[in-house]
């Protein structure tokens, strides 16, 4: 009966599938696979990263620049929004909308670490910006909380659900 279902499930495409386990085993050795006894679950997070983003971890682990009371007002912000929100805001400022195993498993293109960073400077007028290649999110120095979470809602609206990958 097992060999059936498989058949059924899996027999039209099983040359693609064979082609799809020997691609991913040449980038993760079938042993090594064996060895480190993961389970599917932690198989998955480490493929697919982790949606889950706990704002004290994230603020705990950002490298901030500027004034506290700005960066403060940025957390804040985050730990009333929703999951959803919180995903287009990580994208926005990485280009990914999860987690790569945590954030120490932020890594630029060469595999060094690469903090998120909040950076506090340029025209009180503007709206936040990104440079996703660092990891840097650009606020604007404003002078009331209120007027920051104007602006984090407008890029929010900006941003669209292309930024979500989860």
């Amino acid at each position: 009966a097992q060999l059936l279902c498989e058949d059924f499930l899996i027999g039209p495409i099983r040359p693609e599938i064979g082609c799809l386990i020997m691609g991913f085993h040449e980038l993760v050795p079938e042993d090594l696979l064996s060895a480190s006894n993961l389970d599917a679950e932690q198989l998955r997070m480490l493929i697919c990263g982790s949606n889950e983003l706990d704002v004290d971890e994230w603020e705990q682990h950002a490298v901030s620049e500027g004034p506290p009371q700005v960066i403060g007002w940025f957390f804040d912000w985050l730990r009333k929004q929703s999951a959803v929100a919180r995903s287009k805001m990580l994208a926005f400022v990485t280009g990914s909308s999860v987690l790569p195993c945590g954030w120490q498993g932020l890594r630029d293109p060469q595999g060094h670490f690469l903090p998120f960073r909040v950076q506090v400077e340029g025209n009180a007028t503007a709206l936040p910006s990104a440079h996703t290649c660092t990891n840097l999110l650009v606020l604007p120095p404003v002078l009331d909380r209120w007027e920051l979470e104007s602006r984090l809602a407008k890029v929010l609206e900006f941003a669209g659900r292309e930024m979500l990958l989860a």
